[in-house]
């Protein structure tokens, strides 16, 4: 027996590997993942020995996938973001100026760190003025040394050295020159709000404006210690003060920030610190808009008023001086940040600034890539550890609304916080918008080619790329990714053309720290990471060629594994959309990218409403599922025994319909069956032959079968209550039925036979029926007439055995019970029988009949009717 078994297993693997097909089998159903990764196997193991891989193979497995519903290759995930790579500017951040780590002289070294504790580092107080005022007194003689404040330099196009100034033509405007040589014509208002009086060189220049708006105005790119103020009102120089700064740009340098009317005149007065001169810079322009990106970082929601030192969700090291608690916003690298600026008043009515301090975790050696767009000027600081802080690198920037990326020198790996804030202490009365994204430049010399923000997707490719990591001989495109929260996560080159062999590899460091890789996993030559459990973070992932000649396009997508989790009481359980790692957590059952809203925790098919006696309900897909041919047109009949207490009025039972080689599903309106109970001891049979119309039921078995529940009423009731049943197909050649088996059974062996009465042997499984109790009711009844005018003979036909009561009445349009007369009543057994006096002497009769099928023959009959209203002529 053992050998026969294994002969059709083998011939309906050959048979399932030439057509590719979903093949359900004569013991059951035949996988095609069995078939499919049998292949892979052989294409893998070809491709390790350097050998040749059939192209049969190949165009097998192609064949194959479309029938394997969690295959990777047919993963169609919706909703990601598509992040092909971009430029800065494509990514609202436009153009960058590139600011790499230089070597500064000594005297600009010594000047950098003065000025960087004239801003007040990060500090979010601004530094005592009497502290400033030695800070600058020690960078005069530090600037005079400056070559370009050594010697009177003159451009034409430079400030006027009177009123009425040198005219603005218009925003942006940059201009340049010197105060070395110029007179020192004018002073600020002394009413002004600006602590420092100028007894500087000055020139003078005229703006008016076209628009009515805030304007920045400052002398970035000076070289000495500036004063700026702002007048308006009459002639040249003006007569009332509108602004001034001092330090307010980046070291000792000036920056305002002013609203000004459309068509109104403004002089502007480029001055210098006591009697500070040398070359300045003059810029004016208009305030510009960053806008936030869908897939930046938002930064923590914070107040703006006195109490933004207790409140200030990223303030870093600088809460703990006011009283409140250290605070920081966590960042992944490649990522985009938006956050805003502004400064305040304190409760000691000293001015302060907005710090904001993002921490980040660096895996490996690297230096930081920093882009920045601000719509106000501002300075960068990168702190070793938290607090409290410890500077290892910082820049400012004073051009608003420009984009600068800032390379940093190389860091060793650990945490590290980033800190932003506005060069200025006052003058930011409202909130301005910044963008900061934070990229990685490996120490090690491995090239990391573009960033993606996980869920994202995009086409790229590595012919030209270069072999630039060392894990494999060939060219490749390393990618930083940025997994935003903890789960399982899938890195795809599946749903491709390409038909280059690819290889992946996912790592905690560039070029370093493999936690996994694949070569073909979703069917030769694409690859494929599955659901691998990861922690929020940043990973690299490279894509290269299996070998040094293999390089193509490929179009990556990155997107979280997560799927229907059906935890619970089997066949009612809840449904949850998680990762398979936490449903696995529960108990559960996962599947795939399958929505808790399509039905993916099953509801078990049941016997519905009647009066059970019997039950085996069918298994889910989620379960150990299995169905079995019992068709005529194949021979093969299967049997299952019952027990029950009573006559059996209905079955209902579940399959699947399939063509006669078992591949494909077949659907037809009505399905035609033998029903037949068996009383073995007594050698008795009753055979229902029926028509019955499928239930087709959402839940898809193996990815291809829908169930069918098929229900039949037994007319008459059968009355064998202890036996076999056997369900077999009779239909028209080509659509065979399958029997179902159920979740549990009785454990006692169905048996089959070969359709001829022969041949029978036991089988070790159940199957999947229900049998209900025969209703207690009257059926079939129909009025003979007879030769004898004033007689009629009733036929009938009782489900049970009981006490018929006869009801009449002479009236046509008589009312039950009211127009009715009670006969009396009468014993019967189940089955059928007659009564020939029902017409009398009558005209005209209606006769209805009550079956109670559990009161003695003499006893009272209470039950209501059966349906049938027998109307009786003579």
């Amino acid at each position: 027996m053992k050998k026969v078994l294994i002969l059709v297993f083998v011939m309906v693997g050959v048979v399932f590997a030439n057509n590719a097909q979903f093949r359900l089998g004569e013991y059951g159903p035949k996988s095609p993942q069995i078939e499919l990764a049998e292949l892979e196997a052989m294409i893998a193991s070809a491709k390790e020995a350097g050998k040749t891989v059939d192209p049969a193979w190949q165009e097998q497995v192609r064949q194959l996938i479309p029938l394997v519903k969690n295959h990777p290759a047919n993963q169609n995930v919706d909703g990601l973001h598509a992040v092909e790579f971009r430029t800065l500017e494509e990514d609202g951040y436009g153009t960058p100026v590139v600011i790499r780590p230089q070597e500064l002289s000594p005297l600009e070294q010594q000047i950098r760190d003065l000025e960087f504790e004239v801003d007040g580092g990060a500090s979010s107080a601004q530094p005592d003025e009497t502290y400033i005022l030695s800070l600058k007194e020690q960078l005069r003689p530090l600037y005079a040394q400056r070559l370009e404040n050594q010697a009177r330099r003159n451009p034409l196009d430079q400030g006027a050295a009177v009123c009425p100034g040198t005219v603005v033509s218009g925003v942006p405007y940059t201009d340049s020159g010197t105060t070395v040589g110029m007179g020192n014509e004018y002073f600020e208002d002394s009413t002004a709000t600006c602590p420092n009086f100028t007894n500087g060189p000055d020139v003078v220049y005229a703006f008016t404006p076209f628009s009515s708006q805030d304007y920045t105005i400052d002398t970035e790119g000076s070289s000495y210690d500036t004063y700026l103020y702002v007048t308006t009102g009459g002639s040249c120089p003006g007569i009332t003060h509108v602004a001034c700064d001092d330090d307010g740009g980046t070291g000792t340098l000036s920056s305002i920030t002013v609203f000004m009317n459309a068509g109104q005149t403004y002089y502007v007065f480029v001055d210098g610190y006591s009697t500070s001169s040398g070359a300045y810079v003059l810029r004016i322009f208009d305030n510009c808009t960053v806008d936030c990106q869908p897939t930046d970082v938002i930064e923590c929601a914070e107040v703006r008023d006195s109490t933004h030192a207790q409140n200030n969700c990223n303030g870093g090291c600088e809460n703990p001086s006011f009283g409140g608690v250290e605070s920081w916003q966590d960042i992944l690298p490649c990522q985009s940040v938006c956050g805003r600026l502004f400064t305040y008043i304190g409760p000691n009515g000293s001015n302060f600034r907005d710090v904001d301090a993002y921490l980040f975790t660096l895996t490996e050696a690297c230096s930081l890539s920093v882009t920045m767009r601000s719509e106000v000027g501002y300075s960068v600081l990168v702190s070793s550890g938290a607090c409290p802080w410890n500077f290892v690198w910082s820049t400012s920037y004073a051009y608003a609304c420009s984009t600068a990326t800032f390379v940093t020198p190389c860091f060793q790996p650990g945490t590290y916080s980033i800190v932003i804030v506005p060069n200025a202490y006052t003058g930011i009365n409202d909130f301005r918008e910044y963008r900061l994204r934070l990229d990685l430049i490996p120490c090690s010399g491995c090239r990391i080619d573009a960033f993606l923000q996980a869920p994202g997707s995009g086409g790229w490719h590595t012919c030209g790329a270069g072999n630039d990591n060392s894990l494999r001989p060939s060219e490749d495109y390393t990618f930083c990714v940025n997994i935003p929260n903890d789960g399982d996560w899938t890195f795809s080159l599946c749903n491709d053309d390409s038909l280059w062999d690819s290889y992946i590899y996912l790592s905690t460091q560039c070029n370093a720290g493999v936690i996994a890789s694949n070569d073909d996993g979703c069917s030769y030559p694409l690859s494929v990471i599955d659901c691998q459990t990861l922690a929020a973070g940043n990973y690299y992932l490279t894509v290269e060629g299996w070998q040094s000649v293999h390089c193509g396009p490929f179009n990556l997508r990155v997107f979280e594994c997560i799927g229907s989790c059906c935890y619970g009481d089997p066949g009612a359980e809840n449904c949850a959309y998680v990762s398979p790692s936490f449903c696995d957590s529960i108990g559960g059952l996962w599947t795939f990218m399958e929505p808790c809203s399509s039905g993916a925790c099953y509801t078990r098919p049941d016997c519905g409403d009647g009066d059970v006696m019997f039950s085996q309900v069918p298994s889910l897909p989620d379960e150990s599922w299995n169905a079995f041919r019992s068709d005529y047109n194949q021979n093969r009949l299967l049997y299952d025994n019952y027990s029950v207490q009573g006559p059996i009025g209905s079955i209902k039972f579940w399959g699947v319909m399939a063509d006669d080689s078992a591949v494909y599903p077949c659907f037809n309106p009505t399905e035609d069956f033998e029903i037949t109970f068996i009383d073995s001891v007594n050698n008795v049979q009753q055979v229902y032959n029926v028509t019955l119309t499928p239930t087709v039921l959402d839940p898809i078995y193996f990815g291809l079968y829908n169930l069918s529940e098929f229900e039949a009423t037994l007319n008459p009731a059968c009355e064998i209550t202890t036996g076999y049943v056997r369900v077999a197909g009779t239909g028209s050649p080509g659509c065979d039925f399958f029997w179902s088996v159920p979740v549990g059974g009785d454990g006692i062996l169905s048996f089959e036979t070969n359709g001829s009465g022969g041949g029978a042997f036991q089988n070790s499984f159940e199957l999947a029926f229900c049998l209900d109790r025969a209703p207690c009711i009257v059926d079939s009844v129909t009025i003979i007439s007879t030769n004898n005018p004033s007689l009629a003979r009733m036929d009938w036909w009782q489900t049970q055995g009981g006490v018929v009561e006869f009801w009449t009445t002479t009236n046509p349009n008589g009312v039950f019970p009211t127009d009715y007369v009670d006969q009396g009543n009468i014993g019967f057994t189940p089955g059928g029988h007659n009564f020939t006096d029902v017409a009398g002497n009558w005209d005209y009769v209606n006769v209805v009949l009550i079956l109670d099928c559990g009161t003695p023959a003499a006893a009272t009959v209470v039950n209501q009717p059966s349906p049938f209203f027998v109307p009786v002529a003579k």
